[in-house]
Formats: C-alpha cells, structure tokens, sequence
C-alpha cells in the first residue's frame, strides 16, 4: 500500500554546525503550518566525522519519528522533492512516500543542493537536479 504525503512548503532550511573538532553536522529541512495542529516539519541530516557515521538520519516532527538509513529513494529538482522508505521508514513515519514542493531563489536552491550533497553524500539512491 502506498501512502503519499505531499505538502508545500513554507520554509526551506539548511544548517551546518560544528559539534567538536573532528564532527560537523549538516541538515536540510521543509516545513509548513503549525506542527501542532495540521503542519508538517521534515529534516534530513548527517554529522560527519572519520571515526563516526551513522548516516542520514531523518526526523518527522514533532517528535513523532527519528530514523536512519530507511530511504530506498531521495530525488531533488529544482522545485520538489521525492523520498520513498523502506519497510521500516513506513512503519515509523506512516508514509511510504514524500512529496515537497518548494519555491527557492538561485541562491537558496544553490544552498540547498550543495548541503543535500554533503548529507547524503556516498548514498546510491540520492540525486540531485544540476
């Protein structure tokens, strides 16, 4: 059964943070409307470091889903994009498939893709419109 969540999003984030000398952690995130009533707020993010990686980690908000490495699919364009779980991603989040519309700037979208890269860099399921 395939269940599609699609929204459009208000907000389009991307955030860098150093956590130590050797970890630096990357997230993009899509949000829109009050989590609390009828929003919705999804992340995807990866702290790299040489010694620990754990993945992408993706995050349903509020704090109704976290879990890592349940993509079977990840495909950014210019104006949308398209996740699909894998068994367990369906089981925690309720979606099989996400769908995000967006409206960004050439520099946003420059952001967007550039971190999008960094986070699910080495991933054979993530592309990512040029």
């Amino acid at each position: 059964m395939t269940t599609l969540l699609s929204f459009t999003a208000e907000d389009v984030e991307t955030h860098v943070e150093e956590s130590s000398a050797d970890t630096q952690y990357y997230l993009i995130a899509f949000s829109v409307g009050d989590v609390e009533v009828d929003g919705h707020s999804w992340s995807f993010s990866r702290g790299l470091d040489e010694s620990d990686d754990w993945g992408v980690c993706t995050v349903k908000e509020i704090q109704q889903a976290t879990i890592y490495e349940c993509i079977t699919s990840f495909d950014l364009h210019r104006s949308n994009l398209k996740c699909i779980f894998d068994e367990e991603g369906i089981n925690c989040t309720g979606f099989s498939e996400l769908q995000i519309i967006f409206e960004l700037d050439d520099r946003a979208w420059k952001q967007l893709a550039d971190t999008a890269r960094i986070v699910f860099h080495d991933r054979p399921y993530f592309t990512c419109e040029d």
